[in-house]
C-alpha cells in the first residue's frame, strides 16, 4: 500500500490490524464485518478470534477468509475475552492496532475514525489506550466542552479501542491479562505495568445497539463468563434495556440525535 499521512502527520505504512472477537452471534459478526468495509477509509487487516462457535459463525468466517476479507482466523475454543485478545495479538503486525467486539459499528466519518484515534494517541503519548464511546457508559462524567478525552475509571472496553504494539510488546506474557473481563484487565495492565493512562474519546462514537439486547444476542449457547445464577440467558448483568434505553443516533456518526436522553 502507499504511505498515508493522517491529519496530525502520522505516516501509515501498512494496513492497521483489527482484532475482532466473535462467538455464536453469526448475524452480528456478518453485520460488523460488512460495516467495517463500508465505513473505514483506512486500509486494514482483519484478525478474527472465534471461540469455537456452533451457530454457523465459523463456517461463515471461513467463507470470508476465502473472499479475502478476513486475513487471519483462529477458531480455538474455551477462551475468555482477555485470552482471545492475547491470541489475536500474536498476529498483529502494525504498530497501532484496534480491538473490537462483534456487536460494534464504527462511525462513518470523512476523516476516518482510525486516523483520528491514531492522532489522539500521538497527541497524548502518556496514554496506552483510547476507546470510542458508546450510547451508555455508566458512571462517567462527560462534562467539559473542550476536553477531547475522558479518563476511564477501572475499565476501557473494546468498543473500537486503539493501542500500540510496541507498548504491548513490553509485556512478555499475556499482554492483555487473564481476567474474565478484558476491559478491567486492560486498564490494570496499562496503569500498573506500563504506567500509562486509558481514556474514552469524547467525540468519537461507536454504535453498540446490537449488543444492548436480550441476552446480548447469545441465543444459542450461554457464555461461561458473565453468567448469573438463576438468570434467564447469559448476560443479564449490567443491562438496563427497559429503564435506560439507548438513544436514537445519527446513522453515520453514531452521535445521539438532539433531544435524546443519554443515561449514565
Amino acid at each position: 500500500m502507499k504511505e498515508i499521512k493522517t491529519p496530525g502527520g502520522y505516516i501509515i505504512t501498512k494496513p492497521i490490524d483489527i482484532i475482532l472477537t466473535t462467538c455464536n452471534r453469526i448475524d452480528n459478526s456478518r453485520e460488523t464485518i460488512n460495516q467495517l468495509y463500508k465505513r473505514l477509509k483506512t486500509p486494514f487487516r482483519l484478525i478474527v478470534i472465534d471461540d469455537d462457535s456452533v451457530d454457523g459463525t465459523k463456517e461463515y468466517l471461513k467463507e470470508e477468509v476465502e473472499a479475502g476479507r478476513v486475513h487471519v482466523l483462529n477458531t480455538e475454543g474455551n477462551m475468555n475475552i482477555s485470552q482471545a485478545y492475547n491470541k489475536g495479538f500474536l498476529y498483529v503486525e502494525s504498530d497501532y492496532f484496534i480491538c473490537m467486539q462483534d456487536d460494534i459499528t464504527p462511525p462513518d466519518l470523512d476523516v476516518c475514525v482510525i486516523y483520528q484515534l491514531i492522532d489522539l494517541m500521538e497527541k497524548y503519548p502518556d496514554h496506552g489506550g483510547i476507546g470510542c464511546r458508546i450510547q451508555r457508559i455508566p458512571n462517567i462524567s462527560w462534562n467539559g466542552e473542550e476536553e477531547e478525552l475522558v479518563l476511564a475509571r477501572k475499565a476501557l472496553s473494546a468498543y473500537f479501542r486503539i493501542q500500540k504494539k510496541s507498548d504491548m510488546d513490553q509485556i512478555e506474557d499475556k499482554p492483555f491479562g487473564n481476567k474474565t473481563w478484558d476491559d478491567i484487565a486492560f486498564v490494570s495492565v496499562m496503569r500498573k505495568r506500563l504506567i500509562k493512562e486509558c481514556s474514552w474519546s469524547k467525540k468519537l462514537w461507536a454504535d453498540h445497539s446490537r449488543g444492548y439486547c436480550h441476552d446480548r444476542g447469545y441465543n444459542v449457547v450461554p457464555r461461561k463468563w458473565g453468567w448469573e445464577e438463576g438468570a434467564v440467558g447469559s448476560h443479564k448483568r449490567n443491562q438496563a434495556i427497559q429503564h435506560k434505553p439507548y438513544p436514537k443516533i445519527d446513522p453515520k456518526t453514531n452521535i445521539p440525535l438532539p433531544g435524546e436522553k443519554i443515561y449514565r
